[in-house]
């Protein structure tokens, strides 16, 4: 085909494909194996699947096997296999098993961060099977205060600095000090890919709600939490760290008397799903931060007997319908102009689950352009692949 169509063509052709596809097709010549592998085909590549609204849905098992599904595509429920680890660092265990009750920090740009029951995190692209292994990270809250009885939490979240071009990972260790004048201390470090080496930065100021979803909300380039904004453990803000300029922010809720059951996404907008027994109220936040840009999409009537307590918002199709997750166990879509609900059967999905929105990518574990020599390359990329 690179002998009959132009390159920019081809490139253009190549970067619309879904990813399976195109990773099959680095075999076909050096040309194409050399463009697909080009850092700014990749960028191309995402971006056109980003704009696609390509709707992978990820289920994890509670016995941590992990699912892919296809919403706009539901013919079968495809198992993920783990990548089996042999890591130096830990001479204890010769092989590692990355499934181990593991538990997903986030997921951004066909990246997955996992970390498990032992505190150890990865970096995992699905697609291109690749991985990476992040180094520890120091507790020096931990050392601090070896004295006390403590009782600490660990909370991870993942995402993308666009200033940077980076990849970070967020670790919140929160410990809860009864004895101390103190209501809980918390520790916070960085990590991010291009240095490998993790920094700690500003401690938060607010506990996030222990009762929260186990995945944050990564939206607008900030990593969102409920926060308890009191003593006595009621929420009542959204806590978000911001992965550009890494601070805290705080961001109220809207003025509701309705029990907030989850923090999600939708649309790219930050979205809150309300209870009040009788039906469920979807809000979105409009313009990132503003607490007036607050409004209400829509209203989920009680479903077929189903207790809107158990619901999850979980993302759009293409063709507009809400695709909710109940119990763990059932994904319905909701048709927001008739307001009707029919249940999603796809063949080999697991009897109990987590839904996690993906997007598959060529995004690279080990790529590392230069920032600052940005434009130079994007120009020299142009050029051989035809694109000027």
């Amino acid at each position: 085909m690179s002998n009959l169509l132009p390159n920019d063509i081809v490139t253009n052709i190549l970067s619309r494909l879904p990813v399976k596809s195109v990773l099959r097709f680095r075999c076909v010549c050096k040309f194409w194996y050399s463009l697909i592998n080009n850092p700014y085909f990749i960028k191309m590549h995402l971006n056109q699947t980003i704009e696609n609204n390509n709707n992978t849905i990820l289920l994890r098992t509670h016995q941590s096997k992990l699912y892919s599904i296809e919403l706009d595509d539901n013919d079968q429920a495809i198992e993920i296999d783990y990548p089996t680890i042999e890591i130096k660092d830990y001479p204890d265990k010769a092989i590692y098993d990355t499934r181990s009750c593991f538990n997903v920090a986030g997921s951004c740009n066909g990246l997955l961060c996992i970390w498990n029951i032992d505190r150890d995190v990865f970096i995992w692209n699905p697609s291109t099977k690749e991985f990476k292994i992040l180094p520890q990270t120091p507790n020096k809250l931990v050392q601090d205060y070896r004295d006390y009885s403590l009782e600490w939490d660990s909370y991870y979240g993942f995402g993308y600095d666009s200033n940077l071009d980076d990849y970070k990972v967020v670790k919140i260790s929160q410990y809860y000090d009864n004895r101390a004048i103190e209501y809980f201390k918390s520790e916070v470090n960085v990590y991010t890919l291009r240095s490998n080496s993790w920094r700690r930065v500003d401690n938060m100021s607010i506990r996030i709600d222990s009762e929260d979803q186990v995945v944050p909300v990564y939206v607008n380039g900030n990593i969102n939490w409920r926060g308890e904004d009191d003593m006595y453990g009621f929420p009542g803000v959204i806590v978000s760290f911001d992965l550009v300029h890494e601070i805290w922010r705080q961001h109220p809720q809207p003025e509701f008397k309705e029990k907030v059951i989850q923090l999600g996404v939708l649309g790219k907008n930050l979205c809150l799903l309300t209870d009040n027994s009788n039906q469920s109220d979807v809000w979105v936040m409009k313009d990132f931060g503003v607490k007036e840009s607050w409004c209400k999409l829509f209203t989920i009537p009680k479903l077929m007997g189903m207790d809107p307590f158990f619901l999850e918002v979980v993302c759009f199709s293409k063709s507009g319908e809400l695709l909710l997750n109940y119990r763990n166990r059932v994904l319905l879509l909701y048709n927001t102009k008739l307001e009707k609900t029919e249940t999603l059967h796809i063949q080999g999905t697991p009897d109990s689950f987590m839904p996690i929105t993906y997007e598959g990518s060529l995004v690279s574990l080990h790529s590392s352009t230069d920032v600052g020599n940005k434009k130079r390359k994007r120009q020299e990329f142009e050029v051989v692949y035809g694109l000027t």
